[in-house]
């Protein structure tokens, strides 16, 4: 909490102080600035570049101050480390009570230090006592150890710096908190800071270094090649397979009502279920190797697909449809030309469509060219004669020519002829030739 609301604090000052800064500089002259409303406009709204590097920067800061990262300027206050001490006070069988000092060296994780050196008489029954404890740990103090009479019936801790102590409770101490345990025995933690510990979150330079490293000598016999190239394989393979199950079945769940409502309740079901939560069931059915983990992704990417597939069906403008039917195409043609085109995300459906529904009408028509700019079909049925040029801008007009053919008993064949011009908007000037 206190991360995420330094985090807040620092968006907000970061927003004032470059809105205060934007007043003094020149003001905007692009298209955007010109227009009178804004609010609720998406196409106004664009990412501010001082955000953005203030973003970047603000992160890496929190990042170095709550790990105490040495290429950072500030850090918060992190654990205690150094000697610290506290007194405690015995009561022996015959109600005597003594006070004795336990000095405690807290040190960094992983290091390997000695206990303090014991100071002054031990007069009375309680003896001092040294411990060391890790930073970000808790440590026992054994004071029994060393007192006289500590096995007798009746001895115990009764207080720590003058304040009682009982089994559960805490009394806090100069750089950290001691507690009794059900059992009696004294336990010191001390001041864990703000700093998070490098098992949990490494500081900057620490995770530049072991990456450096892993890259030059590699982890657990293999490369840092060959460790990526194994990921990358398995993400292939489960993407790929994911997509050979979910898109043609999102493309029958939005084509056919049995379909949708064989599988809808399936794929409902499935697809807030996180990948995490099926690991369980994924190692006791294929195991822990290659295969595991591919079905994994695999299943990870099953309903991503799916759902994509079934919403982009949805998508395609019903007219282009129609248009497609009116000129005597298939249900096949239909798929091909019209539907998995137009249901392409992005720039891939205006490569695959060009420039949409006309294009992919005139392709569903089964002919073949007799004479130039000309189309027919040998059996009879529509013939589209197509004559089209440019206009300014993104515009192109095209001519169409649609016969009618019909056999007839007395006259042979007659034609009937209906011509019109279509004006399509689009997206660049280069699709058309």
């Amino acid at each position: 909490m206190i991360i995420a609301a330094i985090y807040v604090v620092g968006f907000a000052a970061a927003f004032l102080v470059v809105r205060l800064v934007s007043r003094f500089m020149s003001s905007r002259k692009d298209f955007t600035s010109l227009k009178t409303v804004t609010f609720g406009d998406e196409s106004t709204v664009k990412p501010d570049r001082a955000a953005t590097v203030i973003s970047v920067v603000g992160i890496f800061l929190i990042w170095g101050a709550f790990t105490g990262s040495s290429i950072t300027p500030i850090h918060v206050p992190g654990p205690f480390i150094g000697e610290t001490s506290f007194e405690y006070t015995a009561e022996n069988a015959d109600g005597e009570t003594d006070d004795a000092t336990v000095r405690v060296l807290v040190h960094r994780v992983g290091e390997k230090v000695a206990a303090p050196e014991l100071a002054g008489d031990d007069a009375g029954f309680a003896r001092n006592d040294s411990a060391t404890v890790q930073a970000w740990r808790s440590g026992l103090i054994r004071t029994s150890r060393n007192d006289e009479g500590s096995d007798d019936e009746g001895f115990r801790v009764v207080a720590v710096n003058g304040q009682p102590i009982s089994p559960g409770l805490t009394v806090e101490v100069d750089d950290g908190n001691v507690s009794m345990t059900p059992k009696g025995t004294l336990s010191f933690e001390p001041t864990k800071g703000w700093q998070m510990e490098k098992i949990w979150l490494p500081p900057p330079e620490e995770v530049w270094n072991r990456l450096v490293e892993i890259a030059s000598e590699g982890y657990r016999n293999f490369t840092l090649v060959e460790h990526l190239g194994w990921s990358l394989l398995r993400v292939v393979a489960g993407f790929l397979l994911g997509s050979l199950v979910g898109i043609p079945l999102g493309y029958a769940m939005g084509l056919s009502n049995w379909f949708r409502g064989w599988f809808d309740p399936i794929v409902e079901f499935m697809r807030p279920v996180p990948p995490l939560a099926l690991i369980p069931l994924v190692i006791i059915w294929f195991g822990i190797d290659e295969t595991g983990k591919i079905v994994l992704l695999f299943l990870a990417a099953l309903w991503i697909m799916t759902i994509a597939a079934r919403a982009g069906v949805s998508g395609v403008n019903i007219s282009k449809i129609h248009a497609a039917y009116s000129l005597g195409a298939s249900r096949w043609q239909i798929m091909r030309h019209v539907i998995v085109p137009n249901s392409l995300p992005g720039d891939l459906h205006r490569r695959a469509g060009r420039d949409g529904s006309v294009l992919g009408h005139r392709r569903c028509c089964r002919t073949r060219r007799r004479g130039k700019g000309r189309r027919a079909d040998d059996r009879g049925g529509i013939e589209v004669s197509a004559d089209r040029h440019r206009d300014h801008g993104n515009r192109a007009h095209r001519h169409y020519r649609l016969w009618h053919r019909h056999p007839d008993a007395r006259h042979g064949t007659r034609s009937r002829a209906l011509e019109g011009s279509i004006l399509i908007l689009l997206p660049s000037q280069d699709i058309l030739p």
